[in-house]
């Protein structure tokens, strides 16, 4: 619970530093992705648009930081899928 609740209040607590921190837009594209698979009613025509995203962050953070991947990020690939089969990932837990 509490790396959630600083995965949601980074953006306040680094209010002054955010033009400074080089890989900012990572976290924004992350916290896209967040937005739409723990939304309570995520909308069918929101998933595309889920599936480019997280390709699009997967693609820049093995480019970026390649040594620290891990073999979990690859579960991002099938969440859009997963999402629109079972539900928000919320109401899965």
């Amino acid at each position: 619970m509490e790396k959630y609740c600083l995965f949601i209040n980074l953006p306040f607590i680094l209010l002054d530093f955010i033009g400074k921190v080089p890989y900012w837009f990572l976290y924004e594209l992350l916290r896209q992705i967040w937005d739409i698979l723990y939304s309570d009613y995520p909308r069918k025509s929101w998933f595309s648009a889920l599936e480019q995203s997280l390709q699009e962050f997967l693609q820049l953070f093995q480019t970026i930081f390649p040594e620290q991947f891990i073999t979990k990020f690859h579960f991002l690939l099938h969440a859009a899928r997963n999402t629109s089969k079972y539900g928000p990932l919320k109401r899965q837990m």
